[in-house]
Formats: structure tokens, sequence, C-alpha cells
């Protein structure tokens, strides 16, 4: 008998540990350390989330650029295949800083009385706060900073890992005073309306008697105030008698071409069968109309005539307190994840190039009576132009709105959108493609996909039940053989967030 030893051996066992790096701060670097045993290394091939197999070239093998999510890394031997170890791990990152602010105005300059209001949340721990460039102090959100002056203020917050945020926005300037009461066509045409003028209510026929009241006594009779329309016999003419009220109220709001008015000085209570009236009996003259309108303004608001004209946009504000205060409503912006929205932003009126700089209200009325008399127009204006710059003295302080100033800008803040959503699997592997949305305002959201190459659209989807950190998957075969670059655009009711993703063919 012949006794031999045979020796049998067998490969190491593969080993795979994982170490995780996650980020500090939200979208901040995302890194797997996986160590690997297991001889010969050039027997090994590794790969994560079921993308290619690589090569082991040395241990660890460390994957970088990862998002926060679970991923699967496995090890195999090349020799055999089936031998293999898999291991998975959670990457995480913490919650993005959010930071939203809302400015109150300065009222009165050099008076600091402007304010921000902060409002944080997010990221991780405790809050500190700067303003300007100042000292950080930690705070709780909501925070207030008061005593504040106009122009551009920058608020930074960061949280306990040292995550910022911040944002720039504007502390707006209020003017003191120089408010005055007008009411429109509309109103002077609606016989239950109600209106206010120096600090009191006055019904529509009590405010057209107010008016008509600070014009001139016209007769022997000491209760016939009389406000003349026009001029030189080409006029009509408006008392405070019980039928010119009740006409002025049937005939407004007026239309129609502006004209120079007939010879004559009729009553406005006997213009029926008159070119002056449509077939519906309101006024078929713009510019008549709305000079009538600014006289009555001016009867009610003896401070009117003397508002100065420029030629560009005036801005008006609400009153803050409602009849006869003189304090303009305050405006702000709201800012915040990507949007913003600006609450009591001022109104404005355009006013033609012939006002020049320092026509008055009062000028204005006398030109207009002018035109409609004579036939006579300021330089460089036409009947047209003329009824406009009345009419937009009517609207300008309809309801005793405040002039806060021409040429000023609308409330706006400089802060950068962040981004709207992020794209998982880039480059897109298994043929699939998720997002995830980073917004949380309400909004409907389309999502289109372009060839980034030829720049047709090759899908499109809409979502009309979008949230916060939202997944939603594309259904699209983005993996056609070969490396192909995307555009993926996400739009919402605020704007839009596009950003580019390449497919892998393998």
């Amino acid at each position: 008998m012949v006794t031999k030893e045979v020796t049998l051996t067998e490969p190491d066992v593969l080993g795979l540990e994982l170490t995780p790096t996650n980020a500090t701060c939200y979208g901040g670097a995302k890194s797997i350390s996986a160590a690997v045993t297991g001889t010969p290394l050039s027997d090994l091939q590794i790969n994560i989330d079921g993308g290619g197999f690589t090569t082991v070239t040395a241990s660890p093998v460390v994957f970088n650029s990862l998002t926060a999510a679970n991923h699967v890394i496995i090890l195999r031997r090349i020799s055999d295949n089936s031998c293999l170890v898999s291991r998975n791990v959670t990457l995480t990152e913490p919650s993005e800083v959010i930071l939203s602010l809302t400015s109150l105005p300065e009222n009165c300059a050099n008076t600091a009385t402007g304010s921000i209001k902060a409002t944080f949340s997010g990221g991780n721990g405790v809050y500190s706060v700067s303003i300007d460039g100042g000292n950080f102090t930690e705070l709780v959100s909501p925070y207030t900073f008061a005593n504040l002056s106009t122009g551009l203020h920058t608020v930074l917050v960061k949280d306990a890992n040292g995550c910022q945020r911040n944002i720039e926005i504007n502390v707006d300037l209020i003017p003191c005073g120089n408010a005055h009461c007008t009411y429109t066509q509309g109103y002077y045409g609606n016989l239950g309306g109600m209106s206010c003028a120096d600090g009191k209510s006055y019904t529509t026929k009590q405010l057209i008697e107010k008016a008509l009241k600070s014009y001139p006594i016209v007769g022997t009779d000491p209760e016939t105030h009389t406000m003349t329309i026009g001029s030189n016999g080409h006029s009509v003419l408006i008392s405070n008698t019980v039928a010119d009220i009740n006409a002025i109220i049937a005939v407004l709001p007026g239309g129609g071409n502006s004209y120079q008015l007939s010879a004559g000085n009729p009553q406005i209570s006997a213009l029926a069968g008159t070119k002056y009236l449509t077939k519906n009996g309101t006024l078929n003259n713009t510019l008549l109309a709305q000079t009538i309108t600014l006289g009555l303004n001016l009867g009610i608001d003896p401070t009117l005539g003397g508002f100065v004209l420029q030629a560009g946009e005036l801005a008006t504000a609400a009153p803050e307190a409602g009849c006869g205060t003189t304090i303009p409503m305050p405006r702000s912006y709201s800012i915040g994840e990507g949007y913003g929205s600006v609450v009591n932003e001022y109104t404005r009126f355009v006013f033609a190039a012939f006002v020049g700089d320092g026509m008055t209200v009062q000028a204005l009325f006398e030109a207009a009576n002018k035109a409609l008399g004579d036939g006579i127009l300021p330089k460089d204006a036409t009947m047209s132009t003329l009824a406009n710059a009345v009419d937009m003295v009517n609207k300008a302080f309809d309801g005793c709105r405040i002039a806060i100033g021409y040429g000023v800008e609308p409330l706006v803040s400089n802060a950068t959108s962040p981004q709207e959503f992020v794209a998982f699997q880039v480059p897109i592997v298994n043929n699939q493609l998720t997002i995830k949305y980073k917004f949380s305002y309400v909004s409907d959201v389309t999502i289109d996909v372009f060839d980034a190459v030829t720049g047709a659209k090759v899908f499109t989807k809409l979502d009309t039940d979008s949230y916060l950190d939202k997944e939603v998957k594309l259904d699209y075969n983005f993996n056609k053989g070969t490396e192909r670059v995307y555009i993926v655009r996400l739009t919402t009711r605020l704007g839009h967030d596009e950003q580019k993703v390449m497919s892998n063919p393998y």
C-alpha cells in the first residue's frame, strides 16, 4: 500500500468594513472608506450602488461625492465571482440652514426706526446671528433687529456646526406727511358711497356738497356756490343745489373722446339732449369728466392744489390707520427659501413729460379748464395726455393716500435663490433618475428634461402635489447605449431651477 498526503487549500475569506464620513453641513462632502481584506488584491473587484465593478489596487477604497442615502458596496473575486461579500451603510447630512427676513421701514428720515425680523431654522443645534458684519450673538428664532436706518442690511446665521446662510434685505424709508384726499369718477358716480375728508366720514352727496361750498357764491343766493369747468363762455356750471348734485352722480363716470366745450354755460343738471351726454346719460367727454372730478377733489382738500407734479412715476401709499391718518402703511419684503413677497407695495402713477418739473395740481386744473374753454393746450400736451394727467391725480390720492415720492424703486432684495431640487444617481445608472424638492412653498411643479446637445425636450411631468423633500422618479429611458448629457428643469410658480445630469451607458 502506498500512502500519500494531499493538502487542500482555499482562498482567504473576503473582508469588507465600511467607514462613513457624513456631512457637517447640508450639501457638504460625504464619502465611504471601504477597508478590503483578501489576497491577492488584483483578484478582487468592488462596486457601489449597482455601478460597474473596478479592480482593487489598494485598501482602503474611498468613494467620494456621495449623496445622503443608503449605499450598498459589493466586493467579489474575479476568479470566482460567486465569492462575494456585501455591506451597506447610510450617509447623513443635517437639514439646510433656512433664513427668512421681513423688513419694516424707517418712519421719517434719520430716526432709525426701521427693523428686520429674522426667522431661522434647520441645521444643527444652537444658532448665532450677526447683522452687517457685527459680532455673532446666540439667539432664538424669531429675532427682530430694531433701531435700523434706511438702506441695505446683511443678516448672517450659523448653526453649531458653523453652517451659514446670509441674506441681504433693504430697509425702506417712509417720508413724513404729505397726505391728500381725492376720489375717482367711479366714487362720485356712486350714490351709496362712503368717503373720508378732514378725518370725518361723508356720504357721496355730503362730500359733493362739501366740495362745492369751497367755490365762489354766484348770484344773490348766499347758499349757492358754483364751480366753473371750462372758460370764456365755453363751460359747464356746477352748483351746490340738489339738482346739480344729483346730476353729478348721474353723469359720472364719463368716457369718450376729449374735446373743447361748445359755446354756452349750461348747468350740469341741464345737459339732457346735448352732445355732452351718451345715450346712457353719462358724460361723453373724458377730459370734462376728469376735470369735474379734480375740481371736486380740490374742493374737499385745500392743500391738494399746492402739490408739485413731476414728469415720471409718483408712488403713493394707503394710510395705515384709515380715515384721517397721515402715516403711510408700511411696505415690507419677506424673503427666504428662494422666494419672496412684498406686502403693501406702493401704488405708482406715471405723469407725462408736459407737466415738467414744477407744475402744481392747481396749475394742472387751470390748464384743463383752459383746454376745455379756449381749446389751448399746454406745450407738448394733447387733449388725451391732459385728461390722463388729471386722471392720475384723481387716482394717486384716492381714499386719502399719502405721497411717498417720485422715482421710488420697488421693494426688492438681492438674495440669491438656493437650489430648488437635487438629483440623485448622477451619473445615471440602472436607467433611473430621482429628484428631491428643496422648496417649501405651495406650488404646482413642472419637470422638463432636455437633450443638452439638441435642445429638444424629451420628457415632461406635471406634479400637483409638491412638498419639501418629496422624491420624484423620472420614468424616462436615459441610458441609450451612449453617454449623454441632459438638462433637468424644475418650474414652480416662483421661477425655475436647472441642473445638468449625465447618463452612464454601462
